[in-house]
C-alpha cells in the first residue's frame, strides 16, 4: 500500500466514522424527543384522570 493509498483509506475511514457518529446522535436526539413527548402525554392523562375522579360526588 502506497502512502497516498494509505492516506485515502484513512480519509475514507474518518468520513465513515463521522457519518456513523452523526447518525447515532440524530437517533439519540429523536429518541429523547419521543421519550419527552410520551412523558408529557402520560402526565396529561394522569392529570385528567385525577380531575375526573375529583369531580365525581
Amino acid at each position: 500500500m502506497t502512502e497516498q493509498e494509505r492516506a485515502e483509506w484513512e480519509q475514507r475511514l474518518a468520513a465513515a466514522v463521522a457519518e456513523t457518529v452523526r447518525r447515532r446522535q440524530a437517533r439519540r436526539q429523536l429518541r429523547q424527543q419521543l421519550d419527552e413527548a410520551r412523558a408529557h402525554g402520560l402526565q396529561q392523562r394522569h392529570r385528567q384522570r385525577l380531575n375526573h375522579a375529583r369531580r365525581r360526588p
